[in-house]
């Protein structure tokens, strides 16, 4: 069983010496502070969210979708926080409501950082550039690398990329890259297992949402170890880098989830590609108000129905994971929280 005291250790990957207190800032929120602003993170800018080169300055774009995610992780980390705190009276041990909503909101921040221009289609080019330059003449690759290296390049993923660059490539060569706290790494993680895992060996998880995809490269295994350490997630294989997600990682996919199921529909009525009622229709069936009580346009009440439908799915979100707390601290749960 995982421990809410040790999940939300203070300790940061790299550093070795305890952090010095600022009594405005706690680590977690120094993680968001960093996040902002690094470069990786501002690169978001020019990334395609869903519709790209837009003329419409109000379509979102990577960056404006990771604030929107992390504004709606921190509300999902507080409620979640809230109950935690009470029921396992953590505050004895100095946290707070408010560590659980920064360790989120610092993760939701980060959690598209790694995904190349153009989203999925920019992955399946990488990987597929990768197996040109793989089955050249003599196939050069086959000594340079591993089968498990190999493999991390047949499926090169956005989130292990991320991994790699909060921990080694932003601010390197420094240990740990940006140092980061380890439950934001954690939280962050999705998927913490690596590529190349046997058949027999998923079998024991197929159907499971963490393993639908691989968190870090062989590169930075070492390093997702003693992240996972450091929490005490829960190893789930004696013989491969696969562990249980962290509980904040269940919020960080449901943050996600609720973003852009949400907001894709505005922005697609905002390009005319979805007319009005479609838009209602989709909505309303989350956010349940009358739209027609207050006499005001048509972006305007979709702007109230994107609101609310954020606000009722939240609310959805939060009591799953209380339902839920005890399988997911076990390691049980691997499901979307939505």
């Amino acid at each position: 069983m995982m421990d809410w005291k040790k999940l939300l250790t203070q300790k940061r990957l790299g550093k070795t010496e305890p952090e010095n207190p600022q009594f405005d800032r706690t680590p977690f929120l120094r993680d968001y502070d960093r996040l902002v602003f690094s470069s990786p993170f501002r690169r978001l800018k020019d990334k395609t969210q869903v519709f790209s080169l837009s003329t419409n300055d109000y379509i979102r774009t990577r960056l404006i979708h990771s604030l929107e995610v992390s504004s709606v992780g921190r509300s999902l980390g507080r409620i979640v926080g809230e109950k935690m705190v009470d029921t396992h009276k953590l505050n004895d041990y100095g946290f707070s409501a408010s560590d659980f909503g920064d360790i989120v909101s610092a993760a939701c921040l980060a959690h598209d950082i790694g995904n190349p221009p153009f989203g999925h289609s920019g992955e399946d080019a990488i990987r597929t550039g990768f197996e040109s330059w793989y089955n050249t003449v003599n196939h050069v690759g086959e000594e340079l690398l591993s089968k498990s290296q190999k493999a991390d390049f047949d499926s090169f993923e956005g989130n292990a990329q991320g991994f790699r660059i909060l921990t080694k490539l932003e601010m390197h060569p420094q240990k740990g890259g940006m140092q980061l706290t380890c439950p934001t790494l954690a939280a962050f993680t999705k998927y913490p297992r690596e590529s190349l895992l046997s058949e027999s060996t998923l079998n024991d998880g197929c159907s499971d949402k963490s393993i639908k995809k691989h968190g870090f490269f062989q590169a930075e295994k070492y390093l997702f170890a003693e992240v996972a350490e450091t929490v005490g997630l829960i190893r789930r294989h004696d013989n491969a880098a696969w562990w249980s997600r962290h509980p904040l990682a269940f919020l960080v996919e449901a943050a996600d989830d609720i973003c852009y199921s949400i907001v894709d529909v505005e922005d697609a009525h905002r390009m005319k590609y979805i007319c009005f009622d479609k838009t209602e229709y989709l909505l309303n069936e989350i956010a349940n108000i009358d739209i027609n009580k207050h006499d005001e346009s048509k972006e305007e009440k979709v702007k109230r129905l994107r609101a609310k439908a954020i606000h009722n799915l939240i609310e959805q979100a939060t009591e799953i994971f209380f339902a839920h707390e005890q399988e997911i601290l076990s390691g049980k749960f691997d499901k979307d929280l939505l």
